[in-house]
């Protein structure tokens, strides 16, 4: 069956609609709005606070001295400082913590319990005596 001319351009009109609001939604989804400092330029920033040494965020076994890559999966090492060492506290940006979905709430006291529904069937043990 052949389709008239008029359904073929509304296919090939459609077709390039869904193609262009695609690539929109990509660009806005992958665009970083908070510029992205490079080590080096973290490296001059950070030259008055004293940095104890520069870790992987991946990987915290990953210390070096020099703000470099991580050598095993080559992202850029992250400064942790002498204060933030003493005071044994991390910091994560805003874009990361929604990436990993980090919630906060008020501390508040209330019962942890949850109901749990199961079927089952009790059998009695007739090998164990002492009940």
């Amino acid at each position: 069956m052949n389709p008239g001319p008029g359904r073929t351009n509304k296919y090939y009109l459609l077709t390039a609609i869904t193609l262009g609001l695609s690539i929109l939604f990509f660009y806005f989804i992958e665009r970083d709005t908070t510029p992205q400092k490079t080590p080096a330029q973290t490296t001059k920033t950070n030259q008055h606070q004293d940095v104890a040494y520069w870790t992987c965020p991946m990987h915290h076994f990953v210390r070096e001295l020099s703000a470099t890559t991580c050598p095993l999966c080559k992202m850029d090492l992250t400064p942790v400082t002498q204060q933030s060492l003493k005071a044994g506290t991390i910091m994560v940006n805003a874009k990361r913590r929604q990436l990993i979905g980090v919630r906060s709430e008020i501390i508040s006291t209330r019962p942890l319990t949850r109901k749990i529904r199961a079927a089952g069937k009790l059998v009695f043990d007739k090998i164990k005596k002492e009940y």
